[in-house]
């Protein structure tokens, strides 16, 4: 359990440094109001079929928080 900063938790420590051999990742993507829903959807899609190009196989499951 542990508390991280956006931005730059992903490579400067050991416990939120992402690699090939991880087993689970979060990916959060946030927006301003002014973004359309749509695009934010999209570039989920974006980031998820680039990460399946990457890792064949991948399973994920995606969200939508709203507040």
């Amino acid at each position: 359990m542990g508390v991280t900063c956006r931005r730059w938790n992903w490579r400067q420590g050991v416990r939120t440094r992402l690699s090939a051999s991880g087993q689970e990742m979060w990916f959060i993507l946030e927006s301003l109001p002014e973004m359309p829903l749509d695009a934010l959807h999209a570039a989920g899609k974006m980031l998820t079929d680039g990460l399946t190009q990457m890792m064949p196989g991948l399973s994920f499951e995606t969200t939508l928080v709203s507040i």
